[in-house]
């Protein structure tokens, strides 16, 4: 493999950061969506495992593009057509596209002890009370 670094020039000079992002979050996506349709006909885990990387890079590509989330929709749409359904009620079997959630932060309440026999016989700097 070659580096072609007159083509990249070019297309640097010929379109925006948007342009190249969009363009390389497809490609990603088209990666998907074949090992998505190779896992189908052979059943191979490794193709589900290269489908699930792509669309990782596919989804980076996308919001890097930087246009409100737009072609992120349009590309998980159209890749959600390819990406097997799960096959067991486990939901840890097959990632999520959207992150869940979190509940809000609780902070656990504090609760006030009486002091021990060992403290009270301390004072605040820790050095025994009857040693003076």
């Amino acid at each position: 493999m070659d580096f072609d670094v007159e083509a990249a020039r070019e297309e640097v000079n010929s379109k925006s950061e948007a342009e190249i992002e969009i363009e390389t979050a497809y490609k990603w996506a088209s990666r998907s969506i074949a090992s998505y349709q190779e896992y189908a006909a052979t059943k191979e885990l490794k193709w589900l495992l290269r489908g699930e990387d792509y669309l990782h890079e596919c989804i980076e590509h996308a919001a890097l593009a930087k246009d409100g989330g737009k072609t992120l929709s349009i590309i998980e749409e159209e890749v959600e057509k390819y990406r097997p359904k799960k096959e067991t009620k486990d939901e840890s079997v097959r990632p999520q596209s959207v992150a869940r959630p979190r509940p809000p932060f609780q902070p656990k309440q504090i609760q006030e002890s009486k002091p021990s026999r060992l403290a009270d016989q301390f004072d605040d700097c820790g050095i025994p009370k009857d040693m003076f």
